[in-house]
């Protein structure tokens, strides 16, 4: 059976059909730790990617080449960036949070829209919209962290993290990788009596972990977050095997 071609397609698309001519799509998915048949819907064209997918991929295939077709001239060279996690609000989105009514105005944006993606950042930039925006910033913008982010807003939580979020004191039992890929991360309140819990030992917060209190918070920009001193990796160890038992 031929392989179903779109009459026009993108320069990553040209990429994906190479592979699957070649019959190496699901290898390089496997290896890559992307899911095959998403992948191969979009190399056909069944489906549009999103911004999430390109994020997942833009560590492979530069993201402007997902915008334009084969048939235009790409106005950027093609450039890819690390794998794009969406932890921490992107360049573009930083950059113009505080005139995302501007922004609206001049792509033809909703004030809703425009609002949700820059202000709360409740939606992704949609691939349509960063396309537009093409003609005054390169896409790598939108799959990149800003230089400018606070400490706050750029620190991803680490496994053994004592951190403060808004008045809580936490212990982070989750890992970094896992946390930067979802953009959650899970930790055990810290109070300061507990006769169920897990005394603090050789660090300077004091108080105890809750190993039965287990909670997850979203790593965004309305939830900042404070590195106070990392636990020891034993202390830790015998935490996380604490939590595991209870659950």
């Amino acid at each position: 059976m031929s392989l179903p071609i779109p009459k026009r397609i993108t320069y990553a698309q040209k990429k994906l059909l190479d592979l699957i001519k070649k019959r190496q799509l699901k290898q390089w998915c496997i290896e890559n730790n992307l899911p095959h048949s998403t992948v191969h819907r979009i190399a056909i064209g069944d489906s549009s990617p999103t911004y999430i997918q390109i994020a997942s991929m833009c560590h492979l295939i530069a993201p402007i080449e997902w915008l334009f077709y084969t048939d235009e001239e790409l106005p950027y060279k093609p450039e890819t960036v690390p794998q794009w996690t969406r932890a921490v609000p992107c360049k573009y989105v930083t950059e113009h949070q505080s005139d995302f009514k501007d922004i609206a105005e001049k792509y033809g944006m909703s004030l809703t829209t425009a609002y949700a993606t820059f202000s709360t950042k409740i939606l992704n930039p949609t691939p349509i919209f960063i396309r537009a925006a093409c003609a005054e910033v390169n896409p790598i913008e939108f799959f990149t962290a800003s230089e400018n982010l606070s400490p706050e807003l750029n620190f991803i939580p680490e496994q053994g993290d004592i951190i403060q979020v808004e008045e809580k004191l936490l212990f982070v039992i989750s890992k970094n990788e896992a946390n930067e890929k979802s953009g959650f991360y899970t930790c055990c309140l810290i109070i300061p009596e507990n006769k169920m819990g897990i005394k603090l030992e050789n660090t300077n917060t004091t108080g105890f972990i809750c190993p039965y209190n287990v909670c997850s918070f979203k790593i965004a920009p309305s939830l900042p977050r404070t590195l106070l001193e990392k636990a020891e990796a034993g202390f830790t160890t015998r935490v996380i095997e604490e939590v595991k038992g209870r659950l």
